[in-house]
C-alpha cells in the first residue's frame, strides 16, 4: 500500500475565459478529461495540507501554464 494522497488540477472558468481571449475566435477550450494528477504526501491534519499545498501553489500554477 502506498500513503500518498493525490492533487487534481483542473481548469475553471476564469482559465478558460482567458485562453479563449489568445485568439480572435473566442472559442472556450475543450478541456473535458483535462486535469493534471500528481501524488502529494498524505498529511495527519487538514492545516499541514494546507500548509503544503499553500507552498507549492506557484510551481503548480506556473506548470500548468
Amino acid at each position: 500500500m502506498i500513503n500518498r494522497a493525490v492533487l487534481i488540477v483542473r481548469p475553471k472558468r476564469p482559465f478558460l475565459e482567458w485562453a479563449a481571449g489568445l485568439d480572435d475566435s473566442g472559442a472556450l477550450p475543450d478541456v473535458d478529461g483535462e486535469q493534471t494528477v500528481s501524488f502529494i504526501p498524505n498529511f495527519d491534519t487538514d492545516d499541514d495540507a494546507r500548509a503544503s499545498l499553500d507552498s507549492v501553489y506557484p510551481e503548480v500554477f506556473d506548470k500548468e501554464l
